[in-house]
């Protein structure tokens, strides 16, 4: 069996890398513009099936993974970009620090 190599620049638009070090919260919103109601988190998405087919049964919400491995969240990343999801993108980094360093109250459901 053969891996194919993800091309980190073709998943770019799906992929949210944050250094360590940020502050948030940051602007989700931005990422998902003409997008309604609070963030849908999955926390620990590994490849990204779950997030992939949540996503396209609620195309007007925003989606967001977080994987901590990041060549999971590669793949994540690749399998929202051939489902063209634009409803959904995967952070890199861990469910901890994502939860407490980049979201304001209330910001996910």
């Amino acid at each position: 069996m053969t891996r194919r190599r993800v091309d980190v620049e073709a998943v770019g638009p799906w992929l949210v890398e944050v250094p360590l070090q940020a502050e948030g919260p940051l602007p989700w919103r931005d990422l998902f513009p003409g997008l309604a109601g609070p963030v849908v988190l999955e926390l620990g998405c590994g490849y990204g099936l779950f997030l992939r087919d949540l996503a396209a049964l609620q195309p007007e919400r925003p989606h967001l993974g977080v994987e901590r491995d990041r060549g999971a969240a590669l793949r994540a990343a690749r399998k929202l970009m051939l489902a063209q999801a634009a409803n959904a993108k995967v952070v890199v980094g861990d469910a901890f620090w994502a939860l407490n360093r980049l979201f304001a109250p209330g910001e996910v459901g």
